[in-house]
């Protein structure tokens, strides 16, 4: 027979179209063929789930990036609203004229119902009025028996 990878010459074709095989050959031949197909197949089989195993590797890596990035939208987020609530409690707090320190809310409408309460608290309240303040009577009181006792 010819050598792998050359042309049969014309003498070796004709020795092969003319040669007959006998069953066990043809068994042979054929579970030959069967065993390169098999092994063909599970060479593919194998390349099939290691590139699945690669993708899964890299839709892992993906995902990690993707809760990354969202875990770092979130912190931006948060600090967005952070910057936002300062900023409304130091409108509030000149408006109202409250320490922007004492106000509290996580939105304009709490911080200033709770500047409304504090502003009441803060104003400061008018001297109480005391009835005869600053009069005083020369007359002494009457019915003390304590007065009386020590005078005697």
């Amino acid at each position: 027979m010819a050598e792998q990878g050359t042309e049969p010459t014309s003498q070796e074709e004709e020795e092969i179209q003319e040669r007959t095989f006998t069953q066990e050959e043809l068994d042979k031949i054929v579970q030959e063929r069967l065993s390169r197909q098999s092994k063909q197949v599970k060479e593919g089989q194998a390349a099939i789930q290691k590139l699945q195993e690669l993708e899964e590797a890299e839709k892992t890596e993906q995902q990690k990036l993707q809760d990354k990035l969202a875990e770092a939208e979130s912190r931006i987020a948060d600090f967005e609203k952070r910057d936002e609530i300062a900023s409304i409690k130091s409108e509030v707090a000149q408006a109202q004229e409250v320490p922007v320190e004492l106000l509290r809310g996580s939105s304009q409408e709490e911080i200033e119902a709770h500047a409304a309460q504090l502003k009441k608290y803060l104003e400061k309240p008018s001297a109480p009025v005391v009835p005869n303040e600053g009069k005083h009577s020369d007359a002494q009181p009457q019915g003390d028996w304590l007065r009386e006792k020590l005078q005697r």
